[in-house]
């Protein structure tokens, strides 16, 4: 006869991770409407372009990519909610 009895430890933690990473995913998405949205493609390459020329190399990597970051942001959050 097999008595055993299942972990609630591992549920608990399970549905802790599903609810952080779904929220994570639901503020990425809005995160990525809003880039789209409010921002202006014309006028961001005209911040970009009048930005200071000791402007540290990762704030400028960062302007120039920031449509990229918030995008890879919302994969990783989406395939670890998908996970």
């Amino acid at each position: 006869m097999n008595n055993t009895t299942k972990s609630v430890f591992v549920t608990i933690v399970a549905w802790i991770f599903i609810i952080i990473t779904g929220f994570t995913t639901l503020i990425s998405i809005l995160q990525n409407i809003m880039l789209q949205v409010i921002f202006n493609q014309e006028e961001m390459e005209l911040a970009i372009a009048n930005q200071p020329e000791n402007m540290p190399s990762i704030f400028n990597f960062m302007a120039q990519n920031m449509e990229l970051f918030f995008m890879g942001f919302l994969m990783v959050s989406a395939f670890a909610f998908i996970s």
